[in-house]
């Protein structure tokens, strides 16, 4: 049987590397290890020989299921996966590389195992303020979402969506049912806040997704790239609804009090003028009484 010259394909980079390198034959016996698999498994590279990289690494009586290696070993293609190790107790980045020999069989595999454990933590920690901060926006009673500079929705919480508000769509069209942005008496917000890089605050009639009409007090607030370009906005509505049509009543009622005002001023204006007319009347009349006495004596 012909004995195949592994090192050939062994480079030096490899003990250098914080990586776990090992390379194996066709059975996954192992052939050679990098220096920090040794000091991980303890075991040397002349003590490696005929022992199997699942049972250093992973304890193993035999590959697990989904093992890169055995996928390259089947497909004869570079493969990966990330998993976690609960033996290893790690999480691990997998990449192995089929080696052919002259006549292209395949004699082997180099892997290469990288502890993505701190970085599989940090995405945990991110992912967690990330549903942290959705839970809050989600939980705002009010209309909440983000407007790219071309009217494109990118983020709207569940209120907004209620209302008909989706990622993806522009915003004149679902909030307002145009084809182009707001203009003339209800000005942009959006184009507001572009134009003086400042919060602006408005108010406007939207529709919800039934075509019924809502007041809503508007609020937008820039959002900056690093050169200190607005580059989105945040639009905050407040349904003012209910607070509209009380105004409303309110007014009708003040212009009935005004109008029942008038009246009763001018009632008032009239019944002066009668008593004047009324006390003329009695003293022209207390006159004339006086007159006749005067006349019979």
């Amino acid at each position: 049987m012909k004995t195949i010259n592994y090192s050939q394909f062994w480079s030096p980079a490899f003990d250098i590397m914080d990586d776990l390198v090992f390379l194996i034959d066709s059975n996954f016996n192992l052939i050679r290890a990098n220096k920090s698999f040794v000091k991980l498994t303890g075991q040397d590279n002349k003590r490696l020989g005929g022992k199997k990289c699942y049972e250093l690494i992973h304890d193993a009586k035999k590959p697990h299921e989904n093992c890169p290696c055995q996928k390259a070993f089947e497909t004869q293609k570079p493969e990966s996966e990330e998993f976690y190790d609960a033996h290893l107790k790690k999480w691990l980045h997998i990449r192995v590389t089929p080696i052919f020999d002259q006549n292209h069989n395949l004699i082997g595999i180099i892997h290469i195992a990288t502890d993505t454990s701190e970085h599989k933590q940090s995405e945990e920690e991110v992912k967690k303020q990330k549903d942290f901060v959705e839970s809050i926006i989600n939980a705002l009673e009010n209309s909440f979402y983000v407007v790219n500079r071309d009217y494109t929705i990118a983020m709207a919480n569940e209120a907004a969506k209620k209302r008909g508000v989706i990622e993806g769509g522009y915003c004149y069209e679902l909030t307002h049912k145009r084809d182009k942005p707001c203009e003339g008496e209800h000005a942009c917000p959006l184009q507001a806040v572009i134009h003086t890089k400042k919060s602006a605050r408005m108010e406007h009639l939207h529709y919800d997704q039934d075509g019924n009409e809502m007041n809503v007090d508007v609020h937008g607030d820039p959002i900056f790239d690093k050169d200190g370009n607005v580059v989105q906005m945040i639009e905050y509505s407040i349904d003012i609804t209910e607070l509209k049509q009380m105004e409303c009543r309110q007014r009708d009622r003040n212009h009935e009090l005004e109008r029942l005002n008038r009246l009763m001023v001018g009632r008032e204006i009239k019944m002066t003028e009668l008593k004047k007319e009324i006390a003329k009347l009695k003293t022209k009349l207390s006159k004339n009484e006086h007159n006749q006495q005067r006349i019979k004596k």
